[in-house]
């Protein structure tokens, strides 16, 4: 893989604040306000989406949950490099989509 797409990723990260004060708001204001259910997966050794602030997020959605595979491959959890891990995903992605 080029290694400038993830250089380009990062800036995109950056580029990609909901709070970032140009409209008067907050990031934790921003995710208070989403009244519908959302779930977030975290990894450990996640670098690009570290656990706590995907906890942390969950936590200030109304309607958040929040899961973490026990996985190895930190951000590359969410991929198909490992049954398991593909397998933990389809399973709880397919339970919230279906309650």
């Amino acid at each position: 893989m080029d290694p400038r797409y993830w250089i380009w990723q990062t800036f995109a990260y950056d580029a990609h604040e909901l709070g970032d004060g140009t409209k008067g708001f907050t990031t934790e204001q921003v995710l208070q306000s989403i009244q519908i259910p959302v779930l977030i997966i975290g990894a450990p050794d996640d670098l690009y989406n570290p656990t706590e602030e995907a906890r942390n997020s969950a936590m200030l959605l109304s309607k958040g949950r929040y899961l973490e595979i026990q996985s190895f491959l930190g951000h590359a959890a969410a991929s198909e490099r490992r049954a398991e891990d593909a397998q933990f995903l389809n399973r709880e992605i397919s339970n919230f989509l279906v309650h």
